[in-house]
């Protein structure tokens, strides 16, 4: 069993001393945590009112979110979950700045956060400092 809150903060790299901060200060890596959606699907034992047999819990922290909006999401993300042989049970994308996100992935039992960054664009694609063109 996994806690959702705890991998989270984890992956992020962040305490429970600096959460409130909602950044990542790594060495030379700094971003802020800019919006989250997790879902939280678990099987329903057989009861016939869900059509696929699952309930599905969303979590969602949008962008533009006040430290308050913050600490709620902390709190709603704070259970735990079956990360063992299985289905996956969570899911979701965390959006940072800079170009990086984070999204669950899973494959035959295992459960994991993938990092993701926008490439660094080539030299020879940036626009030049000083382009004066005149007619």
């Amino acid at each position: 069993m996994s806690n959702a809150k705890e991998e989270l903060l984890g992956i992020l790299g962040l305490t429970s001393s600096n959460i409130y901060k909602r950044t990542l200060d790594k060495g030379n890596e700094h971003f802020t945590i800019v919006a989250a959606k997790l879902s939280f699907q678990q099987w329903n034992n057989g009861d016939l009112w869900e059509s696929d047999g699952y309930i599905t819990n969303k979590f969602l922290l949008k962008e533009g979110h006040t430290a308050s909006e913050w600490n709620t999401f902390l709190n709603d993300i704070n259970f735990e979950y079956d990360d063992g042989f299985g289905g996956q049970e969570l899911f979701g994308t965390v959006y940072c700045t800079d170009g990086v996100w984070f999204t669950r992935g899973e494959y035959d039992g295992s459960e994991w956060w993938e990092q993701h960054c926008y490439p660094t664009m080539s030299y020879e694609l940036q626009a030049e400092e000083h382009s004066t063109t005149t007619l």
